[in-house]
């Protein structure tokens, strides 16, 4: 079954040569290194069914053992180390049952599979647990929390208008605690979590990730790396990723992504790669450049959005930062809620977490939520209170969709999600932590009002420009790129009582027209209406009212004629209106 191989420059890992796999792994000099092999994954555990191979001396350097596995069953070997009489399964197995070590035989569903083109400016990313996303939907059987269930959820991922689709931790991890996230100190990064397949987990993810590019859509997967990992096996891991299951991104969390090394691994040029926080490079540095697909995806536009929602002082200049930041080098990925903290219905539910469910005496999850109530802590049945938080539901949406970036909503924000006040529901695998689709007169508008925001922002693509946009006209056309307004035209105080403002775009920088267009976002958080100053249309054109946070429910896209009063426009009470000219 095995012979004696070179084993000169290999890393542990599993190596394919012909019909042989090579194992190799990691085992201190003086310490025995075998392999437990079994012929057949069906078979049960016992010990007379398992084949013990001792790890020959010449088969071993340093901290490195090898073995190779002659005319391997692919379909049905399963191993597990033994290392000085200690038995585990290995970290670079590509699929784990029960403790054991498998390989795949799902090597063919990718072949002909095809990455869809999408510029980074235009991704929009909704965010899913892979298990809860799914697991309350009707109609899906037993694939439902699978990743077999995704393909069926393709037609409304796409149908709200998401072009990504990033999911938590899909891979294997081990942890004596409750843990529905996966943000854990013991992973296997190389093997899809066994209990997120309906039958196959290897199978029905590779199905997933070719149905979601067939539909257009790419696929990112959530790392989260803990400090003491090794930097190459995380390298090893997201080269796998990338290559085998076709993965075009990943979100890395943690403290110890090697963030360094990542940036300049060639094999993952062309992925993207999203950290919390990027460090900067030398200017002469190679490793980031325009075209680099590397991302940020952190809590400040949450942070601040939320703040400006609120109403708080001095934030007008936050808010007017955050929506307009941009980045040649390091793109910025957006959210108003995301999987640490309040979801978004709940940010304007609860001013106080609710956390007792969790076991630790409410001192997990953090204090600061940047959130409000409407006047009332927690599910009302005053239609005032509930009507003041939907209109700031509507509010945050309107920030997000309509900033520069790229957007990113947590799956179940557009239908009301809630937690119930838990803001750190890494333990909550149940209709806590769960997507709950019971359709609600509320939901659907916010499902639609999603959508149709989502459809203004692509079809203005001024709100997703390639480059930076700065306050100045380059071109000569009388406007510059981008404006700020307040009572003043053409530029703003940014006084720190004030809580409305304007920014106006030119959208003949973003487009091959050569009309004049003009789009006009006015953002009020305050209590009371305000006006803001408007510039005059362009020559032959007129102003027309087409986004309104502030109309009935279902009439936010009604096109309607805004009242202009001595160069002034109205913006009403805790609201968004977006004006466009025709």
């Amino acid at each position: 079954m095995t012979e004696d191989l070179r084993i000169t420059g290999l890393r542990p890992g599993i190596y394919e040569d012909g019909p042989d796999v090579i194992i190799a792994f990691k085992a201190a000099p003086h310490l025995d290194a075998a392999l437990e092999v079994r012929a057949d994954r069906e078979q049960t555990s016992t010990e007379e069914e398992t084949t013990i191979i001792t790890v020959p001396p010449e088969n071993r350097a340093g901290f490195l053992a090898a073995v190779r596995v002659k005319n391997a069953n692919r379909t049905g070997l399963i191993y597990r180390l033994r290392v000085d009489y200690r038995i585990a399964p290995d970290p670079y197995a590509r699929r784990l049952v029960d403790g054991w070590s498998c390989l795949s035989a799902a090597d063919k569903i990718l072949a002909k599979d095809t990455r869809p083109l999408i510029a980074p400016a235009d991704r929009i990313i909704y965010k899913i647990h892979p298990k809860g996303f799914t697991k309350l939907k009707k109609g899906l059987g037993e694939k439902a929390g699978t990743f077999a269930a995704i393909p069926a959820m393709i037609p409304y991922i796409k149908g709200l208008g998401f072009n990504v689709v990033e999911m938590m931790p899909i891979y294997a991890w081990e942890s004596e605690a409750p843990q529905y996230w996966g943000y854990t100190a013991q992973n296997h990064f190389f093997a899809p979590k066994e209990a997120y397949g309906c039958e196959d987990p290897v199978a029905e993810l590779k199905k997933a990730v070719a149905a979601l590019h067939k539909a257009g859509l790419l696929c990112y997967m959530e790392c989260h790396i803990p400090a003491g990992t090794d930097p190459l096996l995380v390298i090893e891991a997201l080269r796998y990723w990338y290559e085998a299951y076709h993965m075009d991104g990943f979100r890395l969390l943690g403290n110890g992504v090697p963030a360094d090394m990542l940036l300049r691994d060639p094999a993952l040029r062309r992925a993207a790669l999203l950290f919390e926080y990027v460090p900067m490079p030398a200017p002469e540095d190679e490793a980031l450049t325009e075209e680099s697909l590397v991302f940020t995806e952190n809590d400040e536009f949450l942070a601040a959005g939320r703040s400006y929602l609120r109403g708080d002082e001095g934030m007008l200049s936050r808010l007017a930062d955050v929506v307009l930041r941009h980045g040649h080098q390091v793109k910025r990925v957006n959210y108003m809620a995301n999987v640490n903290g309040f979801t978004l219905l709940d940010a304007v539910t609860y001013k106080h977490k609710r956390n007792e469910k969790n076991g630790e005496g409410g001192f997990d999850g953090t204090n600061e939520n940047y959130s409000q109530n409407g006047g009332v802590e927690g599910p009302t049945k005053k239609s005032a209170v509930n009507r003041y938080r939907y209109r700031q539901i509507k509010n945050a949406l309107a920030y997000l969709f309509l900033a520069q970036g790229n957007p990113l909503l947590m799956a179940g924000d557009e239908r009301g999600r809630t937690q119930m006040g838990n803001n750190n529901a890494y333990a909550s695998d149940d209709p806590v932590g769960w997507l709950s689709w019971e359709s609600t007169t509320r939901s659907r508008h916010q499902v639609n009002f999603v959508r149709d925001l989502i459809a203004f922002r692509q079809a203005h693509p001024i709100l997703h420009a390639p480059k930076p946009l700065v306050e100045r006209d380059d071109a000569g056309t009388g406007c510059p790129m981008v404006a700020f307004l307040d009572k003043h035209l053409w530029y703003s105080e940014f006084n720190v009582l004030d809580r409305s403002i304007g920014i106006l775009y030119n959208e003949g920088y973003a487009t091959d027209k050569k009309d004049q267009s003009y789009l006009y976002v006015l953002y009020n958080s305050g209590d009371a209406p305000d006006e803001i100053a408007i510039p005059d249309a362009p020559a032959g054109k007129a102003w027309q009212i087409s986004v309104n946070t502030a109309a009935e429910d279902g009439a936010e896209f009604e096109t309607a004629v805004p009242l202009i009063e001595n160069g002034l426009v109205t913006v009403p009470e805790r609201s968004v209106l977006v004006l466009t000219t025709v």
